[in-house]
C-alpha cells in the first residue's frame, strides 16, 4: 500500500511526520540484507567508521520495561518484570500543543500500575 503513494510535494521542501515511513525505514535493512536496523547499523556504519564500543540502541528500560512511543499519544510499553503489555491507542487532538507532557504523564501511568503489580 504505501508504494503506491505518490508524494504531495518536492522532497525537502515541507516535513510532516508519518510513522509508517520511519516504520518502512526500519524495515528496509533487514528485508535488503536479513539484519536488523540495529545490526546492520553497527556492522555498517558504527565499525567502519572506527568507533571501538558497541553501538546500542536507546530503550526506555529505566523501570525495567521497554517503551515505544507514536505520534498523537500512542504507546506500548512492556514490562517483563510483571509479566504486562500495556498498550495506549490514542488520537490525541492537542499533541501538537502539549503532547510531550501527555506522554511523561502517560509513562508514569504506565509505572504506577506496574509497581502497583509488584
Amino acid at each position: 500500500m504505501l508504494a503506491s503513494l505518490e508524494g504531495e510535494r518536492e522532497p525537502g521542501t515541507f516535513h510532516r511526520c508519518v510513522s509508517s515511513e520511519t516504520s518502512v525505514l526500519g524495515m528496509v535493512p533487514r528485508a535488503a540484507t536479513g539484519m536488523d536496523l540495529a545490526a546492520y547499523t553497527q556492522e555498517r556504519l558504527w565499525w567502519p567508521a572506527g568507533i571501538e564500543s558497541d553501538a546500542h540502541w536507546l530503550l526506555d528500560g529505566s523501570d525495567g520495561d521497554d517503551l515505544a512511543l507514536g505520534i498523537y499519544g500512542q504507546a506500548i510499553d512492556v514490562n517483563p518484570a510483571t509479566d504486562i503489555v500495556i498498550v495506549q491507542t490514542s488520537a490525541y487532538p492537542d499533541y501538537n500543543i502539549d503532547g510531550s507532557a501527555m506522554e511523561l504523564e502517560s509513562i508514569a501511568f504506565f509505572r504506577a500500575i506496574a509497581r502497583s503489580l509488584r
